[in-house]
């Protein structure tokens, strides 16, 4: 098994390997793999092949500055998504204590605590004053 092991490091010497977006390839690759177990879509079962050999690719690439200049693209667009959706969960969960304004100037969120009257407040970003007047 070592011997196995040693030839499968020298092997991988020089090439790319694994990232984000390779592991998140391969998850939406299992996901599609278990969606098909119950729609049988030929059109789906493509898509998972492809998946799966783009992401083989990735992984066994030596071009090193193209991998990792497209997983940096794809982690900008990623946590754009992953900050649209914590935003969400965190209005739905503090509905009762806060109240969420969004600057006009820079677009930032801020959370303003939820007590009756006019608040007057000014944007941590870009010192922009808002009026906020919570019911």
């Amino acid at each position: 098994m070592g011997k196995l092991r040693e030839k499968f490091y020298k092997f991988m010497i020089g090439r790319y390997g694994t990232d984000i977006l390779n592991k998140d390839m391969l998850w939406l690759t299992i996901i599609l793999v278990l969606l098909n177990l119950f729609i049988r879509s030929t059109i789906v079962y493509l898509l998972v092949y492809a998946l799966f050999f783009i992401s083989l690719y990735r992984m066994f690439s030596k071009k090193v500055v193209k991998r990792r200049a497209e997983n940096a693209k794809y982690i900008i667009h990623r946590n754009k998504v992953v900050k649209f959706f914590k935003l969400q969960y965190n209005k739905i969960k503090y509905f009762k204590e806060f109240k969420y304004v969004t600057c006009k100037n820079c677009k930032a969120v801020i959370r303003v605590p939820r007590k009756k009257g006019t608040r007057n407040i000014s944007c941590p970003g870009c010192g922009n004053p808002i009026t906020v007047v919570i019911k």
